[in-house]
């Protein structure tokens, strides 16, 4: 399977989170409401330039937005993780064009094997539906999904270098660094595994805390992507010891944790 095709739902590649690192604090009391209130006003303007404005759609369903759109769109996501129940409830009301902006908060993407079968790849309807499918899930079904994977995961690798891509291409090179696939290269098994437990996220990333906690080193460049480099300690491509990633996120932690709906719910 090509590597552009299992990365296909969502183009965060290598970008920074957005807003979510100046904004996206684990929030309570009056802030909540000051986020709540900054959302709906920026909201406002995003639904009044579509309603005046309207878009032109890409063929799988990506909005083609004027210099305007785009500002006033990524100035609302720029709010980051605090604004996922709010955006998800405009989903779930029928704004699939969230969906983008969702994915590239939450870095949720989704798998070729997750896809229900006969929909397009990058559909951005069916991402909008999958999205809203593990938001009811909530933090169980993430775990779940996680459990099933790392297994997978454990059984297939292989002692010392594990081949992730077809071309010779291992998750370590020779100086122990992470390599970088070249486009057009095709997962191993191993691979699709790997790349599978990245797409879960930022969500899961206290599952994957809790397997460095126990020793298990394989997952320290998917927790340095998914919080960007974890505040300068390091990048996927030269890995910081782990236990200075540790203490990174014990002092950080908060600012990284999936405000699901149930908790949500009880604030």
């Amino acid at each position: 399977m090509r590597l552009a095709r299992v990365f296909a739902a969502i183009v965060f590649g290598s970008l920074s989170l957005l807003g979510s690192r100046l904004e996206g604090q684990r929030i309570d009391g009056d802030r909540a409401q000051q986020v709540q209130a900054e959302f709906h006003a920026r909201y406002d303007a995003w639904s009044r330039y579509v309603r005046e404005r309207g878009a032109e759609y890409g063929p799988r369903g990506s909005p083609l937005l004027t210099e305007e759109g785009w500002r006033l769109y990524w100035h609302l996501m720029d709010l980051g993780l605090p604004a996922i129940p709010y955006l998800m409830e405009k989903m779930e009301a029928g704004d699939w064009l969230l969906a983008t902006g969702v994915s590239r908060i939450t870095r949720r993407c989704f798998h070729s094997s997750e896809y229900p079968e006969g929909s397009a790849l990058g559909d951005v309807h069916t991402i909008a539906r999958m999205l809203l499918a593990w938001w009811r899930g909530g933090r169980e079904a993430t775990h779940i999904r996680f459990n099933e994977l790392w297994e997978k995961w454990r059984t297939i690798k292989a002692p010392g270098r594990t081949l992730l891509w077809t071309a010779k291409v291992y998750l370590y090179d020779d100086r122990g660094e992470l390599s970088t696939p070249q486009a057009g290269m095709e997962f191993t098994a191993a691979g699709e595994i790997y790349s599978a437990i990245e797409c879960l996220g930022i969500a899961a990333l206290p599952l994957i805390v809790q397997t460095l906690n126990e020793g298990h080193p394989d997952l320290l460049p998917i927790a340095l992507k998914l919080t960007d480099g974890a505040g300068g300690l390091g990048d996927p491509s030269r890995l910081p010891p782990i236990e200075d990633f540790l203490r990174w996120w014990e002092a950080n932690k908060e600012d990284w944790l999936i405000p699901w709906p149930e908790e949500h719910a009880e604030e």
